[in-house]
């Protein structure tokens, strides 16, 4: 989308926390968008590291770095990004992923040919330390889209914790600034993980038309110490509460089809959580803790039979599921 032409304006929002090693690739790698104007703003959550130095290094007027007062999460982070924001789209990268550098000329253009409110790609999965990508999004969990396609709110329900095989919620999406603040939508700052999937999920329920891009333009990179490799029964918690209370909603209950798909999410979580309060004190050697909850949760074996091909295939090929480096 050439310059000289009245290209949408995107602000890309950054935040970062402890990312010396990979900051200044990710910010390069938005500054580098072909064809379209951006700002880029990077909010860094009281790094202990040089995160916040290397940052300033960098020299572009369209880079606009803050540092939080005191340490607020990624989800506060990303709010205090977008109410920074001037740009008519919402791009969101974070920290120690890249950008192919036609990402959002790609994005934006079917976004404004075809009026949607949120466009995401599918994404490039690549370990930390290596080069190449061994897979993408969608070919890990063998869906097949030959064309841009529209996700509506229940198939996006569908994707959601405790079920197997997409999860949109990994997917980076752009978004229409407009439309977060018509509806006043942003991240829930009680998640640390998942904060994606319920941020798409607020602006479907809203309305935002959704649609799927099955090219890869989006580096996902995949470390052992990031929030989404960490989780368990922490992470099953804070997925159960979010759900229940949409459950609660009026515009939930009035969709039978959207109710039954967060239903199913929920009771998968259940057990889960079951599952997890035997596994993490079994981590921990607190084996009778264990064998007493074992009792709650008389499918424990098959549970744990039926997650032993996920956790070899997960092992051998660095694959990233709903529990990317769950037991």
């Amino acid at each position: 989308m050439p310059k000289d032409i009245c290209s949408p304006y995107i602000s890309i929002i950054i935040p970062s926390y402890n990312v010396e090693s990979y900051i200044q690739t990710a910010i390069n790698s938005a500054l580098n968008q072909s064809n379209v104007d951006i700002e880029v703003i990077v909010i860094d959550d009281c790094s202990t590291d040089s995160t916040f130095e290397l940052i300033n290094q960098i020299d572009d007027d369209r880079l606009k770095s803050f540092k939080n007062i005191k340490n607020m999460g990624v989800s506060e982070t990303r709010n205090r990004a977008i109410d920074q924001a001037k740009g008519e789209w919402i791009a969101v990268l974070d920290s120690d992923d890249w950008y192919a550098t036609n990402r959002l000329e790609k994005l934006v253009k079917i976004a404004e040919d075809k009026k949607y409110d949120i466009v995401a790609d599918d994404i490039y999965l690549i370990k930390d330390g290596e080069s190449v990508p061994y897979s993408t999004l969608l070919e890990i969990t063998s869906e097949s889209f030959t064309s841009t396609t529209d996700i509506d709110i229940v198939s996006f329900a569908r994707t959601g914790a405790g079920q197997k095989g997409l999860k949109l919620g990994f997917c980076k999406p752009i978004f229409k600034k407009n439309f977060l603040d018509t509806y006043n939508i942003r991240y829930n700052p009680k998640l640390a993980v998942s904060e994606d999937f319920w941020f798409c999920f607020d602006c479907l329920i809203q309305g935002a038309t959704f649609a799927l891009v099955p090219e890869p333009f989006y580096y996902y990179r995949i470390r052992n110490n990031s929030l989404v490799s960490q989780g368990g029964l922490r992470r099953v918690e804070q997925e159960l509460n979010v759900i229940i209370s949409k459950l609660k909603l009026p515009s939930v209950c009035e969709k039978v089809e959207l109710f039954n798909a967060l239903r199913k999410n929920a009771d998968a979580l259940e057990r889960d959580k079951r599952y997890y309060n035997i596994i993490e004190p079994v981590k921990q050697k607190k084996f009778f803790i264990a064998f007493i909850n074992m009792f709650s949760y008389p499918g424990f074996l098959p549970h744990f039979i039926f997650r032993i091909p996920g956790m070899i295939q997960r092992r051998r090929k660095g694959m990233m599921s709903g529990h990317p480096n769950d037991l």
